[in-house]
């Protein structure tokens, strides 16, 4: 098995020429710190595919944090030019024409979606058209629809961008005012100029956060592969994953949680049917609007076709903590806080030395 981490996967869907992998992932630190992430998940005798070398004694440093046993049992590093007849599996973060065309010049063939189904599935357009939606929403396609949208004085929402990643891709709107128009309409018309459509929603209280893993094999097997709690801001950037005994992290809200399975497989069967098969993460929000402070479902938030921080912590989780709760958060040095679990410095082959301000931290919830 072979686990390369192409985290600029939803930067490669809205881009009409593609750019050669190891050119992207070195364009952005962030991209080189999360190439590690399988050390932490990998099993003995799997590779991992990176540009570049750690700190001395990182692979160590795993072992005195529990991470692996010992360094027989953690993944290896991937050697592409050698000249073994065995051919590895390859396990990418997500499947896309990119990492097809990279897995090709190793000699593995890969066969993923089609670049189209992937940029329609992971667009938020997808999920507000094929899920229920939050009341008052609406697409906004045009200046005229913007401006309708202004006139009916809404109170507190938000455009949402089709590929906004993590919370980014959006502007908020807090007063339906001459001002906050002109602001809007600078930002959507870089996405009206892309062919692509805004998502308005009323901004919600937002109670809990979660989200559900699965993979899809086919329209017939479809594996549920567990759910985590997402922390994120007020703003509603994410923060951490929050992942343990389902029965204890869902108290008080199993019913929220089944709600959400129903309307999850419904979307996930269209997806298989469509052509998808892979990694996929469901986002659903429990919230209470200005009107009443009776809780309620949004079944289906976001989708996210690839894997996730979610999974990351569930596979962790599952195997080193199963009967305890942990929190995984990639966040600023400066600010985060429990076991460090990626690289803290990288250099490349080049010789360009990375410093990375951010870090994957494991921590109990708080």
């Amino acid at each position: 098995m072979l686990h390369i981490v192409n985290s600029n996967f939803e930067f490669t869907l809205n881009r009409n020429k593609q750019i050669p992998l190891e050119e992207e992932l070195e364009e952005k630190e962030v991209y080189l710190q999360l190439q590690f992430l399988p050390f932490l998940y990998g099993k003995e005798g799997e590779q991992v595919a990176l540009l570049g070398t750690p700190e001395q004694n990182y692979f160590e440093s795993l072992i005195d944090k529990g991470i692996s046993p010992s360094l027989e049992q953690l993944p290896q590093p991937y050697k592409s030019n050698t000249n073994s007849l065995e051919i590895p599996k390859l396990n990418p973060w997500a499947a896309d024409q990119q990492i097809s065309v990279w897995a090709s010049k190793q000699g593995i063939t890969l066969n993923p979606p089609s670049q189209e189904l992937l940029k329609k599935i992971n667009s938020k357009r997808y999920s507000f058209e094929q899920c229920p939606k939050l009341p008052g929403s609406q697409l906004v396609s045009n200046l005229e629809e913007l401006q309708s949208l202004f006139d009916k004085k809404l109170a507190k929402f938000v455009l949402k961008s089709e590929f906004g990643v993590a919370g980014k891709g959006q502007f908020l709107v807090e007063e339906s005012n001459a001002n906050s128009l002109e602001k809007a309409r600078k930002f959507c018309e870089v996405e009206w100029k892309k062919g692509s459509v805004l998502i308005a929603e009323p901004w919600m209280d937002r109670v809990f956060d979660f989200s559900s893993q699965w993979f899809i094999e086919s329209p017939q097997s479809i594996q549920f592969l567990g759910s985590v709690i997402l922390e994120s801001s007020e703003h509603g950037q994410y923060l951490g994953s929050v992942a343990g005994p389902e029965y204890l992290l869902f108290e008080g809200k199993r019913q929220a949680l089944g709600a959400h399975l129903v309307e999850a497989m419904k979307v996930l069967k269209q997806m298989a049917i469509e052509g998808y098969y892979g990694h996929v993460g469901i986002d659903a929000m429990v919230y209470k609007t200005a009107q009443s402070s009776e809780e309620q479902l949004h079944p289906v938030v976001e989708i996210n076709a690839r894997k996730t921080f979610g999974w990351v912590a569930i596979q962790i989780q599952s195997r080193l903590f199963p009967q305890k709760h942990i929190r995984l958060s990639y966040e600023d040095k400066a600010k985060g806080t429990g076991i460090p679990l990626l690289p803290e410095t990288l250099e490349l082959e080049n010789g360009r030395k990375i410093r990375f301000k951010r870090q994957l931290f494991l921590s109990a919830p708080r």
